[in-house]
């Protein structure tokens, strides 16, 4: 499903939690928002995820203003930007890209340097979202283990990209669960 796609939301659906992108400066550039409802019924369970672009600060800074969609045109930047670009500085020998914000934090949990593609897959790569990665020493690429295969397919996508720029990269998959946070629930990591 596209993140253009707008599902009908159930009313029982419950707001999980939201995701700010940010540019190199740390000011926000737009927010994923999730949302998740319980099975109900022939209804199954499910999630979904809204986009709202960045308008600008409400008073003095205080509070982030926010629009209710996300124009197709607009920036694209990778889940925590300012660290990614903190972490090319220093040298950092890897850095995990992984698809889905909750995966950045489950390795930021573990101590780890991490981010996700714009929008938070790797399915909405494009080949200029590399530029964010340039001078990066190493890149290890977490498939999502999905029975179509195209998490890999999608992994050895940003590969190609990185190749193209000269950053050692590996593509790689849990041995355990879907993604790296199931792996980690798991006990396995």
């Amino acid at each position: 499903m596209s993140v253009w796609t707008k599902p009908k939301m159930p009313d029982d659906a419950v707001r999980i939690c939201e995701y700010v992108y940010t540019d190199e400066a740390g000011e926000p550039v737009y927010k994923k928002v999730r949302w998740e409802w319980p099975q109900l019924g022939t209804r199954p369970r499910g999630k979904t995820f809204k986009l709202h672009a960045f308008l600008g600060w409400s008073g003095n800074r205080e509070k982030p203003r926010w629009d209710l969609t996300l124009a197709k045109d607009a920036r694209r930047v990778p889940y925590h930007l300012p660290a990614l670009r903190a972490a090319i500085a220093a040298k950092v020998d890897c850095i995990w890209l992984v698809d889905g914000e909750k995966d950045v934090e489950t390795l930021e949990a573990a101590g780890q340097v991490a981010t996700t593609a714009p929008l938070g897959t790797m399915g909405y790569w494009l080949g200029e979202h590399v530029a964010y990665f340039y001078g990066a020493t190493r890149v290890k690429i977490i498939a999502d283990k999905d029975t179509d295969g195209e998490g890999l397919r999608d992994a050895w996508k940003v590969a190609k990209s990185l190749r193209l720029i000269g950053v050692r990269f590996d593509v790689v998959q849990v041995p355990v669960g879907k993604d790296i946070t199931d792996f980690a629930q798991a006990g396995a990591a």
